[in-house]
């Protein structure tokens, strides 16, 4: 089930002088219908498309949608690339290739 915001259209309806003249009607999701008769006065609602409600999201994830956002209007502009990190002994050293132990299995010539 699925809540969806709708909004009264007359102008007389008292829930129309409030500062969010609307209310929340709940369904299966795709049977909603465009309009539904107000509450308060009878009359047509339409039905107010709103953002999702993102209460629950986790914090790092709203950053990272944040910065994605962010990302799409204004990159981000770099002088350079990053900093390396660690020795450059290490960049030096050789690296022992890995055997596989299943080539060991094999018969040699």
């Amino acid at each position: 089930m699925a809540t969806f915001a709708y909004r009264c259209t007359a102008t007389t309806c008292p829930s129309t002088a409030q500062s969010d003249p609307g209310f929340d009607a709940t369904f299966p999701i795709g049977t909603a219908p465009a309009t539904l008769a107000c509450p308060t006065c009878g009359t047509d609602a339409v039905r107010v498309f709103t953002p999702p409600r993102l209460a629950l999201t986790p914090r790092g994830l709203t950053a990272a949608l944040d910065a994605a956002q962010r990302s799409r209007v204004e990159p981000e502009v770099v002088a350079g690339p990053p900093p390396r990190t660690g020795s450059t002994r290490r960049a030096n050293r050789q690296v022992e290739p890995q055997v596989n132990p299943a080539l060991a299995r094999l018969p040699r010539p």
